[in-house]
């Protein structure tokens, strides 16, 4: 975990996918998720699945390129979906977000927000759009949070997740 441009920031071996699937409840309680990569495709509009996510769920929309899920169902969501596997990139609001992410903006592998330069935009964005985390995976999970209060609950999240996976049985 490191400061850089306000934010903090930082890498860990986990990936979101895993984070959901073992304390989901964490990070449900955070209003609403604005997904921005599934499986490495950014046109959330052009995608099937995400097509449907909104047809079938009130309160999913489209913003952007991304796609807006109310904290309440994102986890049923993301499980009736399978989104998360890899190359995903997800950010998290407490209120309704309010300015689309920058297309050039992305904190997706192969950066490494525990030791690359964070991406120009990064601060700004989250600041004018209200965003309180960014998640992003692929080869470990590079995150971005407005307080470290934030960022501890993630790396705690991670650090519960690896002790679990390497216990004996």
């Amino acid at each position: 975990m490191r400061m850089a441009d306000g934010l903090t920031v930082g890498w860990l071996d986990s990936s979101i996918g895993a984070l959901v699937r073992h304390d989901a409840g964490a990070l449900a309680r955070f209003g609403y998720w604005l997904v921005t990569s599934v499986d490495s495709s950014t046109d959330l509009p052009g995608n099937r699945s995400a097509r449907t996510i909104v047809d079938r769920y009130a309160g999913c929309v489209f913003l952007g390129q991304g796609l807006i899920v109310p904290g309440t169902d994102a986890v049923d969501v993301a499980e009736e979906f399978d989104l998360f596997n890899g190359f995903d990139e997800v950010w998290l609001f407490e209120t309704q977000p309010r300015k689309a992410k920058p297309p050039e903006l992305s904190i997706v592998s192969p950066l490494n927000l525990g030791s690359d330069p964070v991406p120009p935009p990064l601060a700004s964005w989250m600041g004018q759009a209200g965003c309180e985390l960014g998640l992003g995976d692929g080869i470990g999970l590079n995150y971005a949070a407005q307080n470290e209060a934030v960022a501890k609950l993630i790396e705690g999240m991670a650090a519960s997740r690896n002790q679990l996976r390497s216990s004996p049985d």
